[in-house]
């Protein structure tokens, strides 16, 4: 027997206490009783639902409201529990990740995408939003500072304005989160806040069991998010790609627990194999990070899904940025008009500014950094400020004038000078703590690129320079994917080993983490310089005994043909290798230029005969006497 809407109220009604505490907690949402709700209503002598039509404590809906329906609630004593697993989901919620939380710092201090800027991007994801293809996953990925967050920050913002639902769940960088215990609550109570159906599916979810949230990510997805979105697809919630729940997750590569990355990719395979064009899950899924190794891995192997890369040296980036700095340099004339008396006064110099483009390139958040040094309405002094800014990046590796001080503290900035790029180096500590304190060997290619940059030496000639197969190699730089690019063929001159930018080399050589291991790292690479420069000239020998000149031969890790270029290079820096050495070190470089042979040396392939002037008033510095000198030499 059918139950009209009257009948339905008025029993309801008889149940005073129980009537009204349910009718305050139903959801009035649609223009009639889907007939699924109205036969959960038929089979129950307590009424669940109130009809949309009585006039109760809520407003009437307008008829242009997107459609809505009545979730049937669970009974009394489950409602109950539901309500205090709600509260249980609401304090297992990571709040710092909710979008546009005043108190939420990081998110505040993170800059707007400035207007004209990332075009191609915005086109792309506005495609993704609202045209009908295959893909529902979007990986930005790029290296620290080139935008990722501001633009996830920004999709955000956008599916707020335009009342699209979505939820965004931001990493913190610097207080590291458990991914299993956060992310999906903090998603669900997300969508619960923007939609009361949802928010009742939910509510009845945990209701039917408590110790949800206790389970893997997969299940707390599936039932916490999936299935109730699947539901109000199926009531057609969803009618139109530009409909679809957004997702947005930044920052996932900050997680450094091995198991939750297992959990969180093995999430992100579970989302893609189900987001199909067919699927009846109606979610569309943005992840921003770091090109870490493993997200590489699983995103590459998605067929569903289109990747984004942002590129330092992109040229539109570039020219994004330079329009940046131009901008926020007009608008800080604009808030210190006292500290510029001439109005006519070209302020950066051209110069300066060429300085500062150059060294940004596209990277947004050193661009970002500068301006808000230079802007510091606290200190009220862009000129001289500017001038710090163009001090500190002045130099990019530590030049030895005085051998006999080369210790780790007197190549560094002295604590006392103010840093103008603390806020970066601080997301560049955060990565360089993920390199085990016990991996040398991940230090040893850093130190090498930061010391010697530019040094056009492919991926198999660093690694056969510094007796690194490949193995070896890439596990060391597994973590440094972010800060260093690592090409995947080790022999093509596209092979060459960089940093994505200059500022990270000199964070290095500012960190004091690092640089404990700098004595170590310039006494290895001057040893290895010596025997790939003896094994290099072995063959301009002017001996007639070669049997004289036997030594111990560096051996080939890649098995490439690596001496033509890894000879000249070694002869290059030698000598300068040899004079960064300090301390205990000294004995071993000693040890080492005992077996080179220096009758090899000629007009023609002593590349540096500065430098051997050099070591030799080194070696003297470092209290060997003349005659053990001339045995060296």
């Amino acid at each position: 027997m059918r139950v009209t809407t009257t009948a339905l109220f008025a029993q309801a009604c008889r149940y005073s206490t129980i009537g009204h505490q349910r009718l305050n907690n139903v959801l009035m949402f649609g223009s009639s009783l889907p007939p699924l709700l109205h036969q959960a209503s038929c089979t129950s002598s307590i009424p669940r639902l109130v009809p949309p039509d009585m006039n109760m404590s809520r407003p009437p809906v307008p008829a242009s409201a997107p459609k809505r329906f009545i979730v049937p609630i669970q009974k009394q004593q489950d409602l109950e529990s539901g309500r205090r697993a709600l509260t249980h989901l609401d304090t297992k919620r990571a709040s710092d990740a909710v979008v546009g939380l005043d108190e939420y710092n990081d998110r505040r201090q993170l800059p707007k995408c400035h207007p004209g800027t990332h075009k191609d991007l915005w086109e792309r994801i506005t495609d993704w939003r609202t045209k009908r293809n295959e893909e529902k996953m979007f990986w930005i990925l790029g290296t620290v500072g080139v935008g990722k967050s501001t633009v996830a920050q920004a999709v955000a913002e956008e599916c707020r304005a335009t009342g699209t639902l979505f939820a965004a769940f931001f990493f913190p960088r610097f207080d590291p989160c458990d991914i299993r215990r956060c992310l999906i609550p903090t998603l669900a109570f997300q969508f619960a806040t923007q939609r009361p159906d949802y928010k009742q599916l939910v509510i009845n979810s945990l209701a039917e069991n408590p110790n949800l949230l206790s389970e893997d990510l997969c299940s707390q997805f599936t039932k916490l998010i999936a299935r109730p979105l699947r539901i109000l697809k199926v009531h057609g919630v969803f009618g139109s790609r530009e409909s679809l729940a957004v997702v947005i997750i930044d920052g996932p590569d900050s997680c450094q627990d091995i198991e939750a990355q297992h959990e969180f990719t093995k999430l992100l395979r579970f989302i893609n194999d189900r987001s199909g064009n067919n699927s009846e899950l109606p979610i569309l899924c943005m992840i921003c990070s770091r090109p870490e190794s493993y997200l590489k891995t699983l995103f590459f192997g998605f067929d569903n899904c289109i990747r984004k890369e942002l590129l330092v040296d992109d040229d539109n980036a570039k020219n994004d940025v330079g329009r940046f700095l131009l901008n926020g340099f007009a608008e800080i004339r604009q808030r210190f008009p006292e500290s510029f008396d001439n109005k006519n006064e070209e302020w950066p110099l051209p110069d300066d500014s060429q300085r500062l483009h150059k060294e940004a390139l596209g990277h947004f958040a050193f661009a970002s950094i500068v301006l808000n040094y230079v802007g510091d309405v606290k200190k009220h002094d862009p000129r001289n400020r500017l001038t710090t800014c163009l001090r500190s990046i002045s130099t990019t590796s530590p030049k030895v004038e005085n051998p006999s001080t080369n210790s780790p503290r007197s190549i560094i900035a002295s604590p006392k000078v103010e840093n103008p790029f603390r806020a970066l180096y601080k997301h560049y500590d955060t990565i360089l703590s993920t390199v085990p304190k016990h991996s040398l060997d991940a230090r040893r290619i850093l130190g090498f690129c930061a010391l010697y940059p530019g040094n056009g030496l492919s991926t198999s000639d660093i690694g056969n320079f510094l007796g690194l197969d490949g193995n070896t190699f890439y596990s060391a730089v597994e973590k440094l994917h972010s800060v260093l690019a690592i090409p995947k063929s080790p022999d093509t001159i596209a092979g060459i080993v960089q940093f994505y930018n200059t500022s990270f080399p000199r964070f290095l050589l500012h960190s004091q983490e690092f640089t404990k291991d700098l004595p170590e790292i310039h006494a290895d690479i001057a040893i290895r310089a010596i025997k790939w420069y003896n094994l290099w000239i072995e063959k301009d020998c002017i001996l007639e005994d070669k049997s004289m000149c036997s030594f111990d031969p560096p051996q080939a890790t890649w098995e490439l043909s690596t001496l033509d270029k890894v000879g000249p290079f070694s002869a290059g820096i030698c000598w300068e290798a040899c004079c960064r050495v300090s301390g205990p070190n000294v004995t071993r470089i000693l040890e080492a230029l005992s077996t080179f042979n220096f009758c090899h040396l000629t007009q023609e392939n002593s590349r540096d005969a500065r430098g051997l002037t050099k070591l030799i008033n080194w070696l003297f510095s470092v209290s060997v006497d003349t005659y053990s000198v001339a045995l060296l030499v």
